[in-house]
């Protein structure tokens, strides 16, 4: 894994492989393991005599899969019910950079863990870690980011739509209407997306049992085609809208 420095830095950050391209760290669903490496320095006065990284997992991820990996100091790894991993450096005693320098000042770690099966494109999974020196406040890392492809979801999307799921007028001109079942009623989210990835509509909806309709008003949508996106506890459904007016 190589970092290019252009300019000053934050020496405890986070890493992840494959970066993905563009802003959003676009995937397709060949990425099925994601490896993030977490790079932390004492940039304090003294020893540091314990340290610990706090890794929430997203929820788009198999907690069940993740692995531990290389590092150039010995730890433990914990995992609790809340999706919470530590990785315990104890006693480590690592030296302060101003007095022993970049090199012995610092350390690193690797995980791997993969994705859940089936995400839905355009589907983010975030990640960051906080560091704790000893006592102190612990150090937040920077967010990575991943994206699954939407031109990878539109091509596999096919294989999703065999639920009873209807998206009608489609093509739409003023309005489009998503009729689903659910087993049960639950909280949910409805999202739509442009080709460029771009959030057209994003908001909470309530998703009641048995037959469902969520009508969404497409007036001010330009012509195009258009992933509609609704993820409950229980399902998420995904399906191409055209907009012709």
């Amino acid at each position: 894994m190589n970092t290019t420095v252009l300019s000053s830095y934050d020496p405890n950050f986070k890493e992840v492989s494959p970066q993905g391209t563009g802003p959003q760290g676009y995937i397709d669903g060949k990425d099925s393991i994601l490896t993030y490496v977490i790079h932390f320095q004492n940039t304090g006065s003294y020893y540091a005599q314990n340290i610990v990284v706090v890794d929430t997992i997203d929820t788009d991820l198999n907690i069940g899969t993740l692995r531990p990996g290389y590092s150039d100091h010995n730890f433990t790894t914990t995992v609790d019910e809340n999706r919470v991993a530590r990785f315990s450096f104890k006693n480590i005693n690592l030296p302060w950079q101003s007095q022993y320098g970049d090199a012995l000042s610092s350390g690193m770690f690797v995980y791997s863990i993969k994705l859940k099966k089936n995400l839905a494109p355009l589907t983010q999974i975030k990640n960051k870690a906080a560091i704790y020196f000893d006592y102190n406040e612990p150090v937040i890392t920077n967010t990575t980011l991943n994206t699954i492809s939407l031109a990878t979801g539109l091509s596999a999307l096919n294989a999703r739509m065999s639920d009873n799921s209807v998206l009608f007028p489609n093509p739409a001109s003023n309005h489009v209407t998503l009729n689903f079942a659910s087993k049960e009623s639950a909280a949910g989210h409805l999202t739509i997306f442009d080709l460029s990835g771009r959030e057209v509509v994003s908001k909470d909806v309530t998703v009641n049992a048995g037959e469902n309709s969520l009508t969404e008003n497409t007036s001010s949508f330009q012509d195009g085609v258009y992933l509609v996106q609704v993820k409950t506890a229980e399902q998420v459904i995904c399906k191409k809208l055209i907009v012709s007016k």
